[in-house]
């Protein structure tokens, strides 16, 4: 996971530097800062599944001072009982789980991590355009041409492009990553990155990946992650700087 310098927290006090002498809450607790960033699926997957839990807004200084709670100098941490881990692919995982969103099948599940790993090869270009090239026109120009246009899937593009994700969704008997019959961590991570995209390229993404768009406005009608999305619980700040 990017390690960010994210806008203070607003919406809960800021953690004290969090000790894993303290991993034994009342309720799973997700450490990160207050934006939606890399904690944006774990949230997604809580409220989801309506699960029970708190979360904490943290300081980039105090979390880089942390490492017993913090390992590798990056969030989000997430702290259920006597897990208490951090590296925000593995606690979609755990979540993923634990929840029964890893399908039913060996196979399924193989599915289900390829597709997530391709989301994670995109959201690591969309992280550069963010954080790198500061969402300049040119550089967005030059990135829907090699991840998003779907004339350039034979072109090199790290195997981030959207018309790969698109493909492999369209397999599906259900709607969902692998034929599942409710959606799965892979389809979290889908509505994530296509959320994301489409507060930038808008219509043009929706019209250019019309399944990868159904599934987004399909999940976003679920009821518990409709009345999240609408929540202040959601935090409104995108990512650690002003764009996206």
């Amino acid at each position: 996971a990017r390690a960010i310098r994210p806008p203070p927290c607003h919406s809960r006090a800021n953690s004290a530097p969090s000790s894993r002498r303290a991993s034994a809450m009342a309720k799973p607790t997700l450490h990160y800062f207050r934006i939606r960033g890399r904690g944006e699926p774990m949230r997604l997957i809580l409220h989801l599944k309506a699960v029970d839990h708190d979360d904490v807004g943290i300081d980039f200084a105090s979390m880089k001072q942390d490492l017993e709670g913090f390992p590798f100098a990056q969030a989000p941490r997430y702290v259920d009982s006597d897990v208490d881990i951090t590296q925000s692919n593995a606690i979609v995982r755990y979540l993923g789980h634990k929840y029964g969103m890893m399908g039913s099948t060996p196979k399924q599940a193989a599915m289900i991590d390829m597709v997530a790993e391709g989301v994670e090869s995109v959201r690591g270009k969309y992280g550069d355009l963010i954080y790198g090239s500061k969402l300049a026109d040119e550089a967005k120009e030059a990135y829907w041409k090699t991840h998003c246009d779907p004339a350039t899937t034979g072109e090199r593009n790290g195997g981030a492009h959207f018309a790969y994700l698109e493909a492999l969704l369209k397999k599906s008997s259900s709607g969902w990553t692998a034929g599942t019959a409710e959606p799965n961590v892979a389809d979290v991570q889908l509505f994530d990155v296509f959320d994301l995209h489409a507060r930038i390229f808008g219509d043009k993404l929706k019209v250019a990946y019309p399944t990868l768009a159904a599934l987004h406005d399909r999940f976003a009608g679920i009821p518990e992650i409709k009345a999240y999305l609408e929540s202040d619980r959601r935090p409104a700040a995108v990512n650690g700087v002003p764009l996206g």
